[in-house]
């Protein structure tokens, strides 16, 4: 296992949220990348067990989820968007999606984990396919009436 995409957010409590993708084996031939989370209190001292927050892989479906970023509303909610890659490993055709939840400050899902770009066009690779978008490098922000910004930079040949 090997983790990436780190990012760390303060808690109205005074907890912190680390969240981060890593990969895990699957089969001989194929691994996934999934988001997972954990809480640690002000003097670094983890406090809930680690939980994978994503990852709707089938057996021939290989998603990779990176590149989380997180924000916490003066409500104490915390919302979480990454990057999503399905790759369909018989037709070997790909998939690319930006994906949206909320947790609360203790680490429960009270938004179940949603591709908000609606993406359901597959393809060879988006950055070689015409009129294939490819999502990427997501971003939110919590606005001062509890409520998540999410943006994310796209590109289509």
């Amino acid at each position: 296992d090997y983790g990436n995409d780190l990012t760390v957010a303060e808690l109205l409590n005074g907890n912190f949220i680390y969240l981060w993708s890593d990969d895990r084996r699957v089969d001989e031939n194929n691994y996934v990348y999934e988001i997972k989370f954990t809480l640690f209190d002000h003097a670094g001292n983890q406090i809930t067990p680690i939980k994978v927050l994503s990852n709707i892989g089938t057996p021939t479906t290989v998603v990779n989820d990176q590149e989380p970023a997180i924000a916490v509303t003066p409500d104490g909610n915390i919302g979480v968007v990454w990057y999503r890659q399905r790759w369909h490993s018989i037709l070997d055709l790909r998939n690319y999606n930006i994906v949206f939840s909320i947790l609360d400050q203790e680490g429960n899902v009270i938004h179940a984990p949603e591709e908000i770009t609606d993406n359901d066009i597959w393809g060879s690779n988006c950055y070689e396919e015409l009129n294939m978008p490819c999502y990427y490098d997501p971003q939110i922000a919590a606005t001062g009436d509890n409520h998540f910004w999410p943006t994310l930079s796209t590109s289509f040949l």
